[in-house]
């Protein structure tokens, strides 16, 4: 065979062989690629979720929730400062132990309403009339009722001393005399029994004498049971009049306030009804509060809390006296239940308040730094 054809065949051969390799190992190329991109790829996602770039300098928060955080650097500037704290902005509350939601004691028709919101009132203003017609009519049947009762009252007093008592005691007194003429006429006959005196005959003035003290006694009898009976009246008479005072005072004070007062003084937060409107006992009416106590309800970042203290002092800005601040106080510091729980609640109370602070209107509060 020439060598050129040699040389030919090896080549063929050769070339058979790299197309036959390239043909088997191909497939095997493109799996390793593919495997390597799904590497890369899941590497790179469980990078993005395992790890967390810092900021450069950064400091991590105090975990309060269950997913991290971090502090920005102007966060870290103000924690390095030692007890600087951002401002907070809220709502002006009334405070809560000095806040009252009056109700109404009786049902009714509002025919008349005084109070308006932000209104200035004193203890015993009027804020609304409330018109009962059954009211008044049970009012006037337990006066009738009391009436009545203090009339009995007096009737029977006045039978300790009445025809009834001085006729019991009128036979009383007769009965008393007979028996004593009697008594005295036995006693005297006695000595005498057998002579002057028949005993038939002073047996028959024996037995009238002791029917005449029977009577006697029997009359007492009656008397004891006449101021008995009396006793009895009398205490039931007081009873009754006792329970219809007691209701007359209670329908006195529900008619009563059917002119609504006021029972404390102060500022009015809200009006619940309107004019012509029905109500049942315990509908809310209005709320009040005491103007010299009201609070700043803010929120502030968890991240930070442990700059925060009972106690701790700023200075606050209404909304409608940018110019103007007032001091506060630190009162309350309250975890939000509700998830996510990245806030939580700060209550500022102002001090010296005027009656220019309005319930619900915005506030800015900037803390004071602490001393360290």
């Amino acid at each position: 065979m020439p060598e050129t054809e040699g040389i030919k065949l090896e080549t063929t051969a050769d070339k058979d062989r790299e197309v036959e390799l390239i043909s088997i190992s191909k497939p095997k190329t493109n799996w390793v690629l593919i495997i390597l991109l799904i590497i890369a790829v899941t590497g790179g996602i469980t990078l993005h979720y395992s790890t967390k770039e810092e900021p450069k300098g950064s400091i991590r928060r105090k975990r309060v929730v269950e997913a991290f955080s971090y502090l920005d650097d102007e966060e870290q500037k103000l924690v390095k400062l030692g007890g600087v704290l951002p401002p907070g902005t809220g709502r002006i509350i009334p405070d809560e132990k000095h806040s009252w939601i009056l109700c109404s004691p009786i049902s009714g028709e509002v025919t008349k309403i005084f109070a308006t919101s932000n209104m200035k009132i004193s203890k015993g203003d009027i804020l609304l009339n409330i018109h009962n017609p059954e009211l008044i009519k049970q009012q006037k049947l337990i006066e009738f009722k009391t009436t009545n009762a203090q009339e009995s009252l007096k009737y029977i007093d006045s039978r300790k001393l009445g025809p009834e008592f001085n006729s019991l005691n009128a036979k009383i007194a007769k009965a008393k005399a007979e028996f004593d003429e009697l008594e005295q006429q036995v006693r005297l006959a006695k000595p005498f029994e057998g002579i002057t005196i028949a005993s038939a005959e002073l047996s028959g003035l024996i037995k009238k004498k002791d029917s005449s003290e029977q009577m006697y006694k029997n009359q007492q009898a009656q008397l004891r049971l006449f101021y008995e009976n009396l006793r009895i009246e009398k205490m039931n008479a007081q009873h009754n009049l006792k329970k219809f005072n007691a209701e007359l005072e209670k329908i006195k004070y529900l008619t009563s306030q059917m002119v609504y007062r006021s029972p404390e003084s102060g500022k009015i937060i809200e009006v619940f009804l309107k004019l012509g409107q029905y109500v049942n006992p315990g509908d809310k009416l209005v709320s009040i509060f005491d103007p010299k106590f009201v609070n700043v309800r803010l929120l502030m970042s968890y991240a930070n809390y442990p700059q925060f203290s009972i106690g701790r002092k700023g200075r606050i800005f209404l909304e409608a006296e940018p110019h103007k601040s007032y001091s506060g106080i630190v009162i309350s510091l309250r975890p939000i239940m509700v998830q996510p729980k990245n806030d939580f609640i700060v209550i500022i109370r102002i001090e010296n308040p005027d009656y220019k602070v309005l319930i619900g209107c915005t506030a800015r509060v900037e803390f004071l730094k602490t001393s360290n």
